[in-house]
């Protein structure tokens, strides 16, 4: 017997990047899925979209307030399936995905989270940096070991565990990421098994390219996110100063490379990540 996928995608502002996740969902080797979109638009854009797509596949087309982690934490409570991801909306899967995670979830049943790497449509590394070898899912190694878009949960965490809405894109406060790491955690605090797959991929779009004002405000952004994170979760000051320092090592990388823009990206994130780790865990949000 097969086990069904639940997919919760939250989204806002995209139309075409949606329809190529959708387009490679019809392609997919293994049917028993349904997609659970989370519309935080304001108007209509996603209806003739979700139309074309209703009689091929299972959706469920739902609204909530802005934010990837209230949309995700608004599409858990509609989910029906065994297992439950959340790709965004500008991603996209290989056409045996689905079946590579069910045949791995039917394989180590003493799993209760998969997770991946997320590489451009070249291949190559997108997202983050990503251990070389497969393993078990670590508090040292998380930041390592995946982001959302190659996640995959058993029902029964997600049962348990609600996503900071604190945290994360349009969260409404600085805290621009960490969301999906401050998840794991909790996953990990309950006492649920994560294993890391190098091999399992995911495909997204690389968002750093020319390291323009937009990517250094993300790197901010993001900074602050993880270093949150690091102070939610009482990190050692040995990993916090490593985390910092990967930011210093690429500002004296662009340097010596004489690429000021790179540079400007790397000192928002050192910021930010700085910001995040001195922050109050109660401190307000905004």
């Amino acid at each position: 017997m097969t086990m069904k996928v639940s997919l919760v995608i939250s989204t806002l502002n995209r139309v075409q990047t949606l329809e190529r996740f959708l387009e490679h969902l019809d392609q997919q080797n293994y049917e028993n899925f349904e997609v659970i979109i989370v519309d935080q638009n304001d108007d209509d854009r996603l209806i003739p979209l979700i139309d074309y797509y209703q009689d091929k596949f299972t959706i469920l087309h739902i609204h909530s307030a802005r934010g990837v982690s209230r949309g995700r934490n608004t599409g858990i409570k509609k989910i029906s399936g065994d297992l439950v991801a959340f790709p965004d909306d500008d991603c996209w899967y290989e056409a045996d995905l689905l079946a590579r995670v069910f045949k791995l979830f039917t394989e180590h049943p003493e799993l209760d989270v998969i997770s991946g790497r997320t590489v451009d449509a070249k291949g190559h590394t997108s997202l983050g940096r990503f251990r070389l070898r497969s393993g078990l899912v670590t508090r040292r190694n998380v930041f390592n070991s995946g982001n959302t878009n190659s996640f995959f949960f058993q029902r029964k965490v997600v049962e348990r565990i609600n996503f900071d809405e604190s945290l994360g894109p349009g969260a409404g406060s600085k805290w621009g990421s960490g969301e999906e790491t401050d998840y794991l955690l909790n996953a990990m605090q309950m006492g649920f098994s994560l294993y890391y797959y190098n091999d399992l991929t995911v495909f997204h779009d690389n968002p750093i390219v020319g390291y323009d004002e937009t990517s250094i405000q993300r790197g901010y952004s993001y900074g602050c996110g993880t270093g949150r994170v690091l102070k939610k979760h009482h990190y050692p000051l040995d990993l916090v100063l490593f985390k910092l320092m990967e930011q210093f090592a690429g500002m004296m990388i662009s340097l010596l490379q004489m690429n000021g823009k790179r540079f400007r990206y790397h000192q928002a994130t050192f910021k930010g990540r700085l910001t995040g780790w001195r922050s109050s865990v109660d401190e307000e949000l905004q």
